[in-house]
């Protein structure tokens, strides 16, 4: 049986389990002579056929930490800001594969792991069912990964000019500083996952100066 139209894990409410967890089909791979995956059933036996009931908790979205660091400091005037965001422990459903390479529409244009990673032959070791397999992929163990990530949230760097010569010279500007900025500058991620194709992405610069008359 599927859910038809549900290709993520969708939240399930059970006594003594996280409501961050991840359901989905247990699975073993694929199978090099047919292509097909194989699916591990709550009874332990396999099968080819994809059935909820046999959904069980593959992961958790939940890190086990999750933070910030930050830090600042300032020598000759030149100063600086940053701030770091990091998650250890938890997985994701990484969706990006599912519905960029298996469950593309090969009438349109297609991410090139559909034609290369797709199993295509007998003997083939593939992470994906075979290219002529159209079916629906729904929520399986297969694409559960560990997420671990640790991001440079923010990063400022100014001057300040108060012992330049011409600052104490100059009888009319108390104080002058120039200030660039910008966030999200990389992010180090154990997924590759799409950013800002459902909802907008952008990094920033920003330049600022900063006077006292």
């Amino acid at each position: 049986m599927m859910e038809e139209g549900i290709t993520t894990p969708s939240v399930k409410y059970y006594e003594g389990c996280s409501m961050t967890a991840i359901w989905a089909v247990k699975s073993l791979g694929i199978d090099p002579q047919t292509g097909q995956e194989i699916f591990v059933k709550k009874d332990g036996t396999i099968t080819y056929e994809y059935d909820t009931a046999d959904q069980v908790v593959c992961g958790d979205t939940q890190p086990k930490v999750n933070g910030n660091v930050g830090f600042n400091g300032e020598i000759n005037g030149i100063g600086f800001s940053a701030t770091c965001g990091f998650r250890l422990g938890g997985q994701i459903y990484n969706s990006t594969l599912v519905d960029k390479v298996e469950n593309a529409a090969l009438e349109y244009n297609v991410d090139r792991r559909v034609f290369t990673d797709r199993w295509q032959k007998a003997g083939d070791v593939s992470l994906y069912k075979a290219i002529t397999d159209q079916t629906t992929t729904y929520p399986t163990s297969r694409f559960v990964e560990d997420y671990n990530t640790f991001t440079l949230s923010s990063l400022s760097v100014y001057y300040d000019f108060k012992n330049c010569k011409f600052m104490k010279r100059n009888k009319f500007l108390e104080r002058l500083k120039v200030t660039a900025y910008t966030n999200d500058l990389f992010v180090f991620s154990s997924v590759k996952t799409e950013r800002g194709t459902d909802y907008p992405y952008a990094r920033t610069f920003s330049l600022s100066v900063q006077a006292t008359f």
